[in-house]
């Protein structure tokens, strides 16, 4: 998709759009907003029971529902989080619940 790459650098082109219908080009993603596809919903249901490692990639873990995909795996399971700030620290009211998130700084962690 060359012609989509030159567009998209070009300085005069600020809205990349398609030669043929003239339509917005959009990546296959979801922008911040938006509403996530159904299949979302039925993957996780489907998925997380079976899922031996969970990798979690540039997110600040703070926006639903991916705040709280990280609790969908078994307890067991593996998590690596990979992001340029620390993400999913539990707050005050999630710690006075019980519930802990991502322990930064402790001796069992893995780093």
């Amino acid at each position: 998709m060359q012609w989509m790459t030159d567009r998209i650098k070009d300085p005069n082109c600020k809205v990349p759009r398609c030669e043929n219908c003239k339509g917005v080009v959009k990546p296959d993603i979801v922008f911040f907003g938006e509403n996530l596809p159904q299949r979302f919903f039925q993957c996780a249901i489907s998925d997380f029971p079976k899922c031996d490692l969970l990798l979690i990639l540039g997110t600040s873990l703070v926006v639903q529902p991916f705040a709280s995909m990280v609790n969908e795996v078994s307890d067991d399971v593996p998590r690596l989080l990979i992001n340029m700030e620390e993400a999913g620290r539990a707050g005050l009211f999630e710690r006075a619940m019980g519930i802990q998130g991502l322990c930064y700084g402790m001796n069992d962690n893995k780093r």
